[in-house]
């Protein structure tokens, strides 16, 4: 297990963290947006509980809607810096945006990363006169494993049971809406890929909690949007 996961943490932080990179470096840079920079939303001056706000310049002054952003990664990789220049993006359109580190597989497993996601929520919520943004106008976004848990997110606040079982703080936060960038609903499917490694690796990594999860997420997100 041990080899297995160096195995996956090298893959993921060297192969996939260079072809990362050379993407980044052809994208054009978002002029006009500003942001402040590491903020501790959990108060324990770890690097997986930092975050970023962006927001369009001169708009200091505005109320502006505030779109949450959860980055993927495999569950295993990157932190708030991997989507900066979509965040920035967002931003210019009108949009104060938000983006934070969280802790990756398999330093821990569910339900700290989630439980760590609420608090960031929250912490926006709490802020929202320094960060003038309008809660009213709340949106939450994901990409890939950042999908899954936007998606969980949602279930969470839907389901008082896994509010429970995962132990969040109950989340102060309304979104008016969701979108999801090939978000990962069903990633206990991972284990069946006939990818060597996937199936022994992976379906170690997923808990009771998770594979709970899975059952549970269309009935609760899709109710919730409809």
């Amino acid at each position: 297990m041990k080899f297995e996961l160096k195995l996956l943490d090298w893959w993921w932080n060297k192969q996939v963290l260079k072809s990362d990179q050379k993407r980044a470096a052809k994208l054009t840079k978002t002029t006009g947006v500003s942001a402040i920079k590491d903020l501790d939303y959990f108060g324990d001056g770890s690097k997986w509980h930092l975050m970023d706000v962006y927001r369009p310049n001169g708009t200091e002054n505005e109320k502006l809607p505030v779109i949450i952003d959860i980055h993927g990664g495999g569950w295993m990789y990157g932190d708030k810096d991997l989507n900066a220049p979509y965040c920035e993006a967002l931003a210019k359109r009108g949009f104060v945006v938000v983006s934070f580190s969280y802790s990756l597989f398999p330093s821990v497993t569910l339900p700290v990363p989630v439980q760590e996601i609420f608090r960031a929520i929250n912490f926006v919520y709490d802020n929202a006169e320094r960060f003038n943004i309008d809660l009213n106008n709340a949106f939450i976004t994901g990409d890939s494993a950042g999908g899954h848990y936007a998606g969980l997110v949602l279930s969470i606040i839907a389901d008082e049971e896994l509010e429970k079982l995962y132990e969040v703080e109950k989340c102060r936060m309304t979104f008016k809406g969701v979108a999801f960038t090939c978000a990962a609903f069903y990633p206990n499917s991972i284990a069946n890929f006939p990818v060597h490694l996937a199936n022994p690796t992976i379906g170690k990594l997923l808990t009771d909690m998770q594979i709970a999860f899975f059952q549970v997420l269309e009935v609760n997100l899709f109710a919730l949007l409809d």
